[in-house]
Order: structure tokens, then C-alpha cells, then sequence
């Protein structure tokens, strides 16, 4: 065992291999790398480094499409631009974006551009409706929204000649036709086309119009309500072509800073409470020595009854005397610092006292039968003190007494004190008239109707059957003869034109009925149990109130009329604060109910 081991394990061997090593026995078959890798069939890929290797020809066979699941793509040929991997529930597809209407794709080298097409049709908002009707409304037709059918809304033809069929005015059918209880499309914003539009020009503003389901160009005006419906984008007939955008006027008592109470007398005007911080309708009240006659889109203002002295009257008043001028009138003067005015015609002739038939009479003093006193008054040039000229030209200044009761067509110049102790004043302080009392129109910096030491402040009349109400010498309120009433709006466009923001009263409720008389906004905190009450919603308008409840704790009870959303009342979390909004078109009848809820306080 010795002997072998030694030669096995302890004599060192040496082998030496002359030539090449052919590749059948294992070897290259050569003596250098290019010759090895040529006979090796290699090529020059066994050069190129394990990370970075690059085929410049040739092909390799044998090779599978690598999945994308295994971090490949699965493709066996090159994509072309724009081609994207979709998946499609079992893997995933080659496929490029397909362009919809209005949309434009465009596939380039590693880019995909999106972009709009310059036809805009597709830009709609459209919805499944029920029609209400009981006969088929077709295309072109504006409805007006009526209310819920098979968790659809409901539509009935809409015309403008009242707020029930023109409020709530909402689309136009885009559908060539709905039967009656059948549904069917309406387009609420967007262009409906292939109409019979030939009647109409390009860019006419079209408005809901007085027969059901119609509109034209030509604006209407109260009592017909303006809801205005489109725009006439191409006028043809069987190709025309509108663009629906309705929009809803409103009614003066449909704001919600404005409130009106029964039925507006004739001469109603809207007048400012600041208590409330409303506009509310009143009439104007007579005041002393005023007469206010009320009428339609009208308000005259009149004198009446004796001026009191302390308003610059005199306090008194005369008899006006007719009959044959031959017989004799006789009235005793309220004092002896009275002074007779005769407007009838001229003096009479003097005979125990009475004057008849006195036509060219000679003034001067100590005319039997008249005395020495009037004899003077007389005799005094006209427009000095003391004088009068009767029937024929100007008063002169009396020193003392009143005049009264003056008919015909003669004038007055006061020039002095008439009721009042300041001369020069041109004053009444009482002025009272039985009849129309008029004025000059006026302007917004010198109203017609002013007071005194605030000469730009009051009322004018800037056109017939109109008024207005300036301050400062800045118009600040006018009603126009066609209704319209503006606040700070000189050309009213609606029935209310207001420039600049309103506000409305918080009402915080004691108990848990909402009073609808008296706000539209409401707060209330409640810590238990609460049930709520409706309480005097119009009877005849729509309305909408908010309430902002601060939820403490306890559950919320509703009135039977108030209908939700699905029919479910909203989940409430205590210790936060709600917001609900109730409108009711039906006087109180049915409510709609919307909340926003869990407000953290």
C-alpha cells in the first residue's frame, strides 16, 4: 500500500500538450480568441459584456415573446405610434385610443395627442325625462320641469304666460318625439339640430313664448314672464341649429330681501324697513292737508282742507259766493285784519255799503259808502303795500290779512309773508288743497318734491307715468310706466333691477315652528327630542326658507310634507351643526328637503 501511494499521491506528475485540442475532444481548436470563437460559432457576442450587449445582425431563434407579467410586453412585432398595452380581463391587448365624438387623436413617435374637434355639440348636459303630458311633446319643445315619475323627473310643455308653466322651465326636447306618459331625451345645455329654424336669423336670442312648448325672438314683457331659452345658431328650416342655455327671470317677491304681503293695492310702492332689513309693499298715507290718490302704475298727491298758520297758512277759510251779479252776497271777514279779494269780476257800484256794478269806479278817499280805509287800499299803486288789482294782473304786498279762495285763470306772485312771520320767505307753512295739487317735473339734483335746507333730496318725475327718488341729488329708487322699478338703476331691465348686494334677517326661533311669515333664514339649537312645524308659507308663491340647526342631541322629527331625497331623511351626527334647505310651490302642501350635514361647530 506504501509503494502505491507513493506513486499516486507523493510523485508529482508533469504532462505537456503539444498542438490544439480539437472541439470534438473538448478544446477550441485553436490557438487564439477570434480563431476559438470562430470555430465555437460565437461570433462576437461572447466579447461583449454580461450587462450591456448589443445584436447588430443575425437572429435568435428559440425565444418565446416575453409576457408582461414576466416584465416583458408580449409582443412578437414592432408597435406601431401610439399603441398602448389595455388590459382586456384575461391579459392585455395592443390597441391605439379611439377618438369619440368631438375628440381628436393624433398617435405620434412615443407621443398620443388629445384634443378637441372645433364641432362642440357633443358638449351637452342632457337628461332622461317622463313626459306629463297627455300627448306627445316633440323635438324643438320646451318643457318645463313638473315632477318625479319612476325615479325620473317628469315634464310638461312650458309657455311664459304664468309662473307655474315658466319657473321652472328647465330644457328642450332633443328627442324627434315622447309619447304621452313615455320617456325620452331633453337638452338642458347644448345644441339640439336638424330643427325647423328658417323664421329666425343667426345669433337671435330666442325666449319662452306664450304657446305651449314654443319660444321666439321677440322679448316679452310683463305680465308674460321672460325666461330666456337659447341662442339661434344656424337659421334653416330641417337644419337649424340651437344652443340651449335656459335662463329663469324672477319674481319681485321671489327675492329674498323683498317681501310681499296679500295682493299690491294699486299704487303699491316698495319701501325699505330697516328694522327688518326688508323691502316691503305699502301705500303712501295722506297726512295732514295732503290727499294721496292711489291707482294703477300711478300716485297723484293733492292739497286739502285750510293750511294751518304754523304750516304758513292762515287758518282760515272763505265762502266762495256764486249767483247773478246783480245780487247781493254778504259774509262777515274771520277779523278786521282780514283783506277782501274779489276774483269774480269787476267791483259794483257803491250803495249803502255793498259795491255792484262798479266798473270804473275813481279811487280816492272818503267815497260815500265806503270809508276812508278801503278808499285807501284803493288808491295805493299796485305792488306796493297794501294794494290789489283784481282779476287783471298781480297782487301787490299786503301788510296784513289773507287771500282765499281764487278762481279763474288769474295769478298770484307772493312776494312777502303768507302764514308764517319771516318776510320774503315765499313760505306756507300749512298748505291744503281739495283737489290735484301739481308740480314741475323736476330733476334728480332738484327734485320736484323736496324739504327745506335739502333742496337734492326728494322726489322728481323723469319721464311720464314715472317716478323717482333721489338723495343727495343721486337717483336712488324710480318706478318706470311699465312697472319696472329700479334701486340704483336708472334704466330698470326687469320688474326688479337692484345694482349692488342685499341681505336678509337671521331669525332665531324660540320654539320649533318655522313661522315662514316672518324670514327666510332660521337658527335653532336643540338638546332632545324635537319635532318641527311649517307654519303661513305663501299661498300663492313659491318659497324657500334655510334652517341652521346646532344639533346637541336628541332625534329630529320632520312634518309629514316634507319629502327627501329618495324618500330618506339624512343620517344626522350629534354635536355638529346641519344646513337644510325646504322650498314648496303649493303653499305648504309638499315640501322638497335638501341637507348638508355635520358641520363641525
Amino acid at each position: 500500500m506504501d509503494i502505491f501511494k507513493t506513486l499516486l499521491l507523493d510523485t508529482p506528475v508533469s504532462t505537456t500538450l503539444s498542438g490544439t485540442l480539437p472541439v470534438s475532444q473538448g478544446g477550441t481548436g485553436a490557438t487564439n480568441a477570434a480563431d476559438a470563437r470562430t470555430n465555437l460559432g460565437l461570433g462576437t457576442i461572447s466579447t461583449q459584456n454580461s450587462n450591456s450587449v448589443s445584436i447588430t445582425g443575425g437572429s435568435i431563434t428559440g425565444i418565446t415573446d416575453l409576457a408582461v407579467a414576466d416584465g416583458g410586453t408580449g409582443l412578437s412585432t414592432v408597435p406601431t405610434n401610439g399603441q398602448l398595452l389595455i388590459g382586456n380581463g384575461t391579459g392585455y391587448s395592443v390597441a391605439t385610443i379611439t377618438a369619440g365624438t368631438g375628440v381628436t387623436v393624433t398617435n405620434g413617435s412615443g407621443t398620443i395627442t388629445l384634443s378637441t374637434t372645433a364641432d362642440q355639440t357633443a358638449a351637452k348636459i342632457v337628461a332622461t325625462v317622463t313626459n306629463a303630458e297627455s300627448v306627445a311633446i316633440t323635438k324643438g319643445q320646451v318643457v318645463y320641469a313638473f315632477g318625479a315619475t319612476g325615479n325620473r323627473m317628469s315634464v310638461k310643455l312650458a309657455n311664459n304666460s304664468s309662473d307655474a308653466t315658466s319657473a321652472k322651465t328647465i330644457g328642450v326636447v332633443s328627442d324627434s318625439s315622447i309619447s304621452a306618459g313615455g320617456t325620452g331625451t331633453i337638452t338642458m345645455v347644448g345644441v339640439i339640430d336638424g330643427l325647423n329654424l328658417g323664421a329666425y336669423t343667426d345669433g337671435d336670442t330666442v325666449y319662452l313664448d306664450s304657446t305651449n312648448g314654443g319660444f321666439t325672438a321677440t322679448k316679452p314683457y310683463a305680465p308674460n314672464h321672460l325666461v330666456y331659452v337659447g341662442i339661434i345658431e344656424r337659421a334653416n328650416n330641417g337644419n337649424g341649429q340651437l344652443y340651449v342655455r335656459v335662463q329663469n327671470g324672477y319674481e319681485l317677491d321671489e327675492i329674498h330681501d323683498v317681501q310681499i304681503t296679500g295682493t299690491p293695492a294699486a299704487g303699491s310702492l316698495i319701501i325699505r324697513d330697516a328694522t327688518t332689513s326688508l323691502w316691503k309693499n305699502a301705500t303712501l298715507t295722506a297726512g295732514t292737508n295732503i290727499a294721496v290718490t292711489n291707482a294703477d302704475a300711478s300716485i297723484t298727491l293733492g292739497i286739502t282742507g285750510v293750511i294751518a298758520s304754523s304750516n304758513g297758512g292762515t287758518g282760515n277759510g272763505f265762502t266762495k259766493f256764486s249767483g247773478p251779479a246783480t245780487s247781493e252776497k254778504t259774509f262777515t271777514l274771520p277779523n278786521s285784519s282780514e283783506t277782501l279779494l274779489y276774483s269774480g269780476g269787476p267791483l259794483g257800484t257803491p250803495s249803502s255799503a255793498t259795491l255792484s256794478n262798479a266798473s270804473g269806479l275813481p279811487v280816492s278817499t272818503g267815497i260815500s259808502g265806503l270809508g276812508t280805509g278801503v278808499a285807501t287800499a284803493l288808491a295805493v299803486n299796485t305792488g306796493t303795500a297794501g294794494a290789489f288789482v283784481v282779476n287783471g294782473g298781480a297782487l301787490g304786498t299786503p301788510t296784513s290779512g289773507t287771500v282765499t279762495n281764487l278762481t279763474g285763470t288769474a295769478s298770484i306772485n307772493i312776494n312777502g309773508t303768507v302764514g308764517a312771520t319771516t318776510a320774503n320767505t315765499g313760505k306756507f307753512t300749512t298748505l291744503e288743497a281739495t283737489g290735484v295739487a301739481t308740480v314741475t317735473a323736476g330733476t334728480v339734483s332738484a327734485p320736484a318734491i323736496t324739504t327745506s335746507g335739502d333742496t337734492n333730496t326728494g322726489i322728481f318725475f323723469p319721464a311720464a307715468d314715472s317716478i323717482a327718488f333721489t338723495e343727495g341729488g343721486t337717483e336712488v329708487f324710480r318706478i318706470e310706466s311699465n312697472g319696472r322699478m329700479g334701486i340704483g338703476q336708472t334704466s330698470p331691465a326687469s320688474k326688479l333691477d337692484l345694482s349692488g348686494n342685499y341681505a336678509s334677517n337671521i331669525t332665531a326661533m324660540g320654539a320649533l315652528d318655522v313661522d315662514c311669515s316672518t324670514a327666510n333664514y332660521f337658527t335653532k339649537t336643540i338638546n332632545g327630542a324635537s319635532t318641527f312645524t311649517f307654519s303661513n308659507p305663501p299661498a300663492s308663491r313659491a318659497y324657500a326658507f334655510a334652517l341652521e340647526l346646532t344639533h346637541t342631541s336628541g332625534t329630529i322629527t320632520w312634518p309629514t310634507s316634507v319629502k327627501w331625497p329618495k324618500d330618506t331623511a339624512p343620517t344626522l351626527t350629534t354635536g355638529k351643526t346641519h344646513i337644510f334647505i325646504f322650498v314648496t310651490d303649493d303653499g305648504g302642501t309638499r315640501w322638497r328637503g335638501a341637507s348638508l350635514v355635520d358641520y363641525v361647530n
